[in-house]
């Protein structure tokens, strides 16, 4: 069986298809959980008749505490061998999980995950799809992770033994980068991964999704604060390196948006990234010329650096990657 936890929030407009593309799935033993987190446009209503449709699904409702609040709940009322997330107004491909537990199965793997297409109201454009397969350790699957490589940092388009979350939930206290830090300590239980370069999840990215209502500044900041966990619990010493790699890279995106947001305590706030950037500098941790570039600018010309950013923001095309 495969446990399905689909954290809601007023996501009225794609509730319907989401569950459909779901229950319509290739692969039919699915145990459905749907944790309404205090919808008030008529999500809660809708699960509700959903669900008696289909007797897979189950619905929980409770007071909104966030989508990581919400996913640690259906995990309580999990009972799958996979475990398996996926957000109220994406979609799957037919056979996702046909595909992912087959692969998993064939290389005995903790971990099987896939490739996704970048889903808008107008059209669907996939992020890869060469249909290579890649068998990883953990370890391995932990630094293709912090150097952005081959795959998201997403729990969505990834399917997960159930003994793996033993002993992991997810932080209620992170609003974002909550996923890339549960996929790090997820992958360093996993003692083998799989990577199937194949679309079958499809990410909506329409004006309305969380992503693009996120506060720049609340970003960084929660981006610094998953990525100094991941050096915490991080054992392997490439793996420590390649997280000091990614602090540091947080923490130059941090400045800068303190540089763009007029942020009243700045110049004191600044002082302190600027202390942490020089002790990660001192014990060696590399930055690119492109980055070095820019926070040159950043810390020496900043008034020449927003005019600059402020161009380029708007010739810039929209990343709208996991």
């Amino acid at each position: 069986m495969v446990s399905v936890i689909i954290p809601v929030y007023n996501a009225l407009p794609y509730l319907a298809e989401c569950t459909v593309s779901i229950c319509n799935q290739t692969y039919r033993n699915l145990e459905i959980i749907a944790v309404d987190d205090g919808s008030t446009d008529g999500s809660s209503e809708l699960l509700d008749e959903i669900a008696g449709k289909d007797t897979r699904i189950k619905v929980v409702h409770k007071e909104n505490g966030g989508v990581s609040s919400a996913r640690n709940k259906g995990l309580e009322l999990t009972h799958g061998e996979y475990i398996s997330f996926v957000d109220s107004d994406d979609i799957l491909e037919p056979d996702m999980y046909e595909t992912l537990i087959s692969t998993a199965e064939r290389y005995n793997a903790a971990i099987a995950h896939c490739s996704y297409s970048r889903l808008t109201d107008s059209d669907q454009r996939p992020v890869g799809g060469s249909g290579k397969i890649f068998v990883q350790t953990g370890t391995e699957a932990q630094m293709c992770l912090l150097k952005g490589e081959l795959f998201t940092g997403s729990l969505c388009d990834k399917l997960f033994r159930r003994e793996l979350f033993e002993s992991i939930r997810l932080c209620e206290d992170l609003r974002i980068n909550e996923d890339a830090l549960a996929v790090f300590q997820l992958f360093q239980c996993a003692d083998k991964t799989v990577f199937i370069d194949v679309c079958k999840y499809n990410y909506r990215t329409s004006s309305t999704s969380s992503c693009a209502k996120t506060d720049w500044l609340k970003k960084s900041q929660d981006c610094i604060k998953a990525t100094e966990r991941m050096r915490d619990i991080a054992t392997d010493q490439t793996v420590q390196k390649l997280v000091d790699e990614r602090l540091l890279r947080c923490l130059l995106e941090y400045y800068r948006n303190l540089l763009l947001s007029g942020y009243r305590n700045s110049t004191t706030e600044r002082s302190k990234v600027l202390q942490e950037i020089r002790e990660l500098e001192e014990r060696g941790t590399n930055i690119s010329g492109k980055k070095l570039f820019e926070y040159w600018l950043m810390r020496n010309a900043p008034y020449v650096y927003v005019a600059m950013y402020g161009i380029y923001d708007k010739i810039r095309k929209p990343n709208w990657d996991i």
